[in-house]
């Protein structure tokens, strides 16, 4: 049975209930309402301009098609794709940021000198960058390699997610280097200096020296290993042969021909294994033969840069549009200044 508290308690809910629903409902058809005066005002504002917004846009977009075809060079662009080894990717990047630098500062003597080329062809850069090659299983493969490095009780600190986030480029196995440039066929001269940069350097040609003479020493121990463990198969098989020869005659061997054949599956399984471990050695050694592997070379002639966003006549288009709004709204602005220091000048 109720009470009569519960029942003014029941009242008090449904009330305040009905109240918020009642604000809920206030509030959007306020949003909308306040969305349908704003796009009513904004169609009005642009009937009201429209033609001054045409002409803007005209003047613009004819200016910047006099800067695309008449006046503005062509803008040619090639990429090169490389494999750093020795960790001489800090050495790549801070090359590239060195040729960045004076391309900003128009120092194209000391650039010209960099490239081995002469001033007007350094002229014609306008960048150059590098950047990590990137994709899922690059990243994967980054992060295992980056685990593969560190102690167990560091892994656990280590998550995937963090790590993809805050990748070091120099896990990355493959970087892009890419140059824009007015002048089409200059891409063929900037691979060699690029790598010569770091394959003359004596810090990672002694890095290379001695990872190149490690590697040698691997496969010379692999392939004396795989001759003694041949050796040693050709003599169990004399022995086996020996052996059931003296089966055949009646004449017990030390050697019983089962023991024999398990010998011979162990040396032959070490023999498969050391074979495996033999190409990985020259496979690893053809990878770092070079302080830096070209995957991809810059083509002999660069690809004319196309983009939407990167023509003038659309840049001038949109320009015109963004400086007579802006003219506009100053206008818009100082009219409405007046009007409230009329106001307040009758008060």
């Amino acid at each position: 049975m109720k009470t009569e508290n519960e029942d003014i308690d029941l009242g008090v809910l449904f009330n305040l209930l009905r109240s918020l629903f009642k604000s809920l409902g206030n509030s959007i058809k306020w949003f909308f309402n306040s969305v349908f005066q704003l796009t009513i005002a904004f169609l009005i504002y642009l009937k009201r301009h429209i033609i001054k917004f045409i002409i803007a846009a005209f003047i613009g977009a004819s200016l910047g098609a006099v800067l695309q075809y008449k006046i503005k060079e062509p803008v040619f662009s090639s990429s090169m794709t490389v494999q750093a080894n020795y960790e001489s990717i800090i050495q790549l990047y801070k090359d590239i940021e060195y040729c960045e630098s004076l391309i900003s500062e128009k120092d194209f003597k000391s650039l010209a000198y960099y490239f081995n080329i002469d001033s007007i062809e350094a002229a014609s850069i306008n960048t150059i960058e590098v950047s990590p090659y990137t994709n899922d299983n690059q990243i994967i493969l980054a992060y295992n390699d980056f685990v593969s490095k560190l102690d167990s009780t560091v892994i656990e600190n280590i998550d995937f997610k963090k790590f993809s986030k805050n990748i070091p480029k120099e896990e990355f196995l493959y970087h892009i280097i890419n140059v824009e440039s007015t002048n089409r066929s200059i891409f063929g001269k900037l691979e060699k200096p690029i790598v010569n940069s770091l394959a003359q350097n004596p810090y990672y040609s002694k890095l290379l020296q001695t990872e190149i003479s490690n590697l040698q020493s691997q496969e010379n121990v692999l392939n004396i290993s795989m001759i003694e463990l041949d050796s040693l198969r050709q003599l169990y098989k004399r022995i086996s042969l020996i052996e059931s020869v003296k089966e055949n005659s009646g004449t017990n061997f030390y050697l019983g021909n089962s023991e024999v054949d398990k010998r011979d599956i162990v040396v032959f399984d070490k023999y498969i294994k050391a074979n495996i471990d033999l190409v990985d050695v020259r496979s690893e050694m053809n990878l770092k033969n070079e302080i830096v592997n070209v995957v991809s070379s810059f083509n002999k002639t660069g690809a004319k840069i196309k983009g939407f966003m990167k023509n003038s006549m659309v840049i001038g288009f949109l320009g015109g549009i963004f400086i007579i709004l802006i003219y506009l709204s100053i206008i818009e602005f100082n009219r409405f200044l007046f009007s409230q220091e009329k106001k307040l000048k009758k008060n």
